[in-house]
């Protein structure tokens, strides 16, 4: 695994402690005690079995060592075990996204679009069972002084003018599989403003 892939899930294991701690559901900007800012935003899914439920955050962790990146959370309300979802979704490999078992391989699929056109961006991701969700969250990102980090065109596509993003992950072992997930960002560009503001910009 990648220096920037083991900073993002380190930094994601940090913020499902923080979720833990609260309920999952959309929040406006928040700049936490331990240098986090971030924004949550409600969203809606598809998976194999049909809709889920959606929760895109998107983050920054100030200071040296830090991270930026978003974290989809895919699940449905009311099951707080992620295995049921799981179950009921088992032609997607879930658990190949565990770890670094593909965090080698480019299966996520982001575009922002917005009213100067679109923008598309194939990147690696990691994973992670969601026990405040009973579902499964995706991560993408990396160090926070990376301009190669893909985040960094995420975030300043959406404060250019950035209406909604699309986030499609495609199976590991079934390219016509996949979970996608959609969010309106019409409302959050203020927010992404002051996540950026907690970050180096190429």
């Amino acid at each position: 695994m990648k220096m920037y892939q083991v900073i993002i899930l380190l930094i994601s294991t940090m913020l499902t402690s923080i979720a833990n701690a609260m309920p999952l559901e959309p929040r406006p900007y928040q700049r936490l005690n331990n240098g986090v800012r971030h924004v949550m935003i409600q969203g809606r899914a598809t998976v194999p079995n049909g809709e889920a439920d959606a929760i895109l955050r998107m983050f920054c962790k100030e200071g040296k060592g830090g991270a930026i990146g978003l974290e989809m959370y895919v699940f449905k309300k009311g099951e707080v075990s992620p295995n049921k979802f799981i179950d009921k979704n088992k032609t997607f490999n879930f658990k190949d996204f565990e770890g670094e078992a593909t965090a080698n391989r480019s299966l996520v699929r982001v575009t922002v679009r917005g009213e100067k056109g679109n923008l598309t961006i194939n990147t690696n991701q990691t994973g992670m069972f969601s026990r405040e969700s009973g579902g499964f969250v995706f991560s993408v990102g990396g160090p926070n002084n990376s301009a190669a980090n893909p985040a960094q065109k995420i975030f300043k596509a959406i404060k250019n003018g950035g209406r909604s993003i699309l986030i499609q992950v495609t199976d590991s072992r079934d390219p016509n599989v996949s979970v996608q997930g959609e969010f309106d960002t019409k409302e959050v560009k203020g927010a992404i403003r002051k996540i950026m503001a907690g970050y180096w910009q190429p």
